[in-house]
């Protein structure tokens, strides 16, 4: 398990339960909570990339940048303002044909929090570098 906490509230995105192709994202805040599994089929290694990737910035960037599942039921994009505030929007969806659902919410974080992150995700994820 790995989570990201937001340094602005209380609201902490937790990845968990790797299990072959799929793992669980969970989004809590004070007001809700939202959890569901995620295909990542071959591509969880794209979003510990993502993480580490954004930790290669020692400067605030200027781009958005994102990984999203091949299904969609996971989205995460990154921006990060002159300050150095990493805003992680987050979209979780259930999307199929019966009583379809979509939650977006948001994580802050600090810039110099990132090399952690992504060594976090790394070891979550169990794919080696590259």
């Amino acid at each position: 398990m790995f989570a990201i906490h937001s340094t602005e509230s209380g609201n902490t995105l937790i990845f968990d339960d790797v299990q072959g192709d799929y793992f669980s994202v969970c989004f809590s805040s004070s007001a809700q909570s939202v959890k569901r599994e995620v295909w990542a089929y071959t591509d969880a290694y794209g979003l510990a990339n993502l993480f580490e990737y954004l930790a290669s910035h020692e400067l605030p960037w200027q781009t958005s940048e994102k990984w999203e599942s091949i299904e969609g039921e996971f989205m995460l994009e990154a921006t990060c303002n002159y300050r150095g505030i990493v805003n992680f929007k987050v979209s979780i969806s259930n999307l199929g044909i019966t009583e379809p659902w979509k939650f977006e919410g948001n994580i802050c974080t600090e810039l110099g929090q990132l090399p952690a992150l992504a060594k976090s995700a790394r070891q979550f994820f169990g794919v080696s570098a590259g």
